[in-house]
């Protein structure tokens, strides 16, 4: 019974313990204050940023806490401490200080070198790493990175849309891992899309040059130029290069969209994409309607008044949509 309760305090104090072990614990502090206000104090007088992995010298530490702690109090008091099953628990405690709490420790220690930020927010999350690197996170996107890069690679993790202008720097590669794929860079601009809600995922560079390729298949790397894309298929895990990308698939990121004899049912996607806000069409004769024009870092409504005026049709906007009406000349 001794043991259980020996083994029950070092579990708790270790924020190892089950819900019903961490009850049973709290249930003897409550019945045992002051015995648990010393044990708390010794506790946290060993959580120091350096240990040494010595249980002598560990034990030592807690010996002179307790001692210190117990010196405003009676001796019979001080002794019957010792002579009590929480004289085993400390010592237990100890070893589990030097062996496994230290290495918990550390590990949180490095844990905390790292950030992550999230962009829930309809608007595009500018970063600065370290390094001076700029990220634009794009809304409901993910970046975790660390505080200070390593001498061996500039690595960071994205889940969802970035775009990415890394410093240039040729004895430190860049790495982004991203679903399942890996991109290495030296000083580049690229945007990267992997989206769970998609089967693929696609690395733009506007300039410079990057390496893509499936994390686990480094033996099929593409390497990727100015106005080129790679795209990774989910589901047959397989990189494909194309010689080219639609420039609107990074409006979230310049704001300029581009239409080119564009059908009316792909812009109006494109538009609710851009601005967060359903954009339809009154009626399906509307779909093949063809666009041609530029829309540079416009409002809504300015680009929707651009749209209808182009085609010569009207529209209704307020604050949940837009519709447009009428008929065009195809």
């Amino acid at each position: 019974m001794e043991q259980d309760l020996d083994l029950l305090l070092a579990k708790y104090f270790a924020e190892e313990a089950s819900q019903e072990e961490q009850l049973m614990a709290k249930n003897w502090i409550d019945a045992n204050p002051e015995e648990a206000a010393v044990l708390k104090e010794a506790w946290q007088a060993t959580q120091q940023p350096r240990f040494e992995p010595n249980v002598d010298l560990a034990w030592s530490k807690v010996e002179r806490q307790i001692a210190t702690q117990g010196s405003n109090t009676e001796p019979t008091r001080q002794r019957s401490l010792f002579s009590r099953p929480l004289y085993r628990w400390v010592a237990a405690a100890v070893v589990l200080i030097t062996v496994g709490v230290v290495g918990w420790l550390i590990n949180q220690s490095t844990q905390s070198q790292w950030v992550t930020k999230f962009s829930e927010t309809r608007q595009v999350m500018p970063i600065t790493l370290a390094d001076g690197s700029k990220v634009w996170l794009n809304k409901q996107s993910q970046l975790r990175y660390p505080k200070a890069f390593d001498q061996k690679e500039r690595k960071v993790m994205l889940k969802g849309e970035a775009f990415f202008e890394i410093t240039k720097n040729p004895r430190l590669p860049f790495v982004i891992e991203a679903a399942g794929t890996t991109t290495k860079v030296l000083g580049t601009s690229f945007n990267i899309q992997a989206k769970k809600s998609t089967n693929e995922v696609k690395v733009s560079v506007a300039t410079g040059k990057v390496a893509f390729f499936a994390t686990d298949r480094p033996q099929q790397t593409v390497l990727l130029t100015k106005n080129q894309q790679g795209v990774y298929n989910k589901a047959q895990k397989q990189v494909v290069k194309k010689e080219s990308y639609d420039a609107n698939e990074l409006t979230w990121q310049t704001g300029v969209m581009v239409f080119k004899q564009e059908k009316l049912s792909k812009v109006v996607q494109l538009l609710s994409e851009r601005y967060g806000k359903p954009v339809k069409l009154e009626s399906a004769a509307l779909n093949d309607c063809e666009l041609t024009t530029t829309l540079d870092k416009l409002s809504l409504k300015d680009a929707v008044e651009v749209v209808a005026l182009t085609l010569n049709i009207s529209f209704q906007i307020n604050e949940n949509g837009v519709l447009f009406k009428g008929t065009c000349t195809k």
